[in-house]
């Protein structure tokens, strides 16, 4: 019996969190503290801390959508099925935060294959798919992620206003 919409949207959630919740290095040591927004949220499902050795959030973030897909893919198709409108888009692009998109593979039963790509700021049209080319398991994808993420809060805390914010 196939599973419903609620049920895919929810597996998907669960299992990139799950995956945002495993460490970068060595250590068993988070970097990311994912904040669900709720079933209620329009456009994003979740608010994604960088977190400190001392799983301190640290101030820089970034939103993620999170796409499921119980339909088969095969090994050799290039990307997931993940559609994000031309308006959605826009209006992502507007908060000046990055944003990824996540496109979570259910066509597995026994473990989920998770694939990742950044809005671009430059974005105009709308996303259709996500390549399986970053998949979301790969710790260096994720340190990546965090690395952007931070130099990106950094960047944008340091010319607020076109002027340096610290002196």
């Amino acid at each position: 019996m196939p599973i419903d919409n609620n049920t895919r949207g929810s597996r998907g959630e669960w299992a990139v969190a799950t995956c945002l919740l495993r460490p970068l290095g060595d250590s068993d040591t988070v970097q990311f503290r994912p904040l669900f927004l709720g079933e209620k949220t329009e456009l994003l499902d979740f608010l994604v801390l960088l977190v400190n050795k001392d799983d301190q959030a640290l101030g820089p973030h970034f939103f993620l959508q999170v796409k499921a897909t119980a339909g088969k893919t095969e090994d050799d198709d290039p990307s997931i099925a993940a559609k994000f409108s031309a308006e959605e888009v826009e209006r992502v692009k507007n908060w000046k935060v990055p944003t990824y998109v996540a496109a979570v593979d259910l066509s597995r039963p026994e473990r989920e294959l998770i694939h990742i790509r950044g809005i671009s700021s430059s974005r105009t049209k709308g996303i259709a798919s996500v390549k399986k080319a970053l998949s979301l398991d790969d710790r260096n994808v994720r340190k990546n992620i965090y690395k952007e993420v931070h130099e990106y809060s950094f960047f944008t805390a340091k010319f607020q206003n076109g002027r340096p914010a610290v002196k």
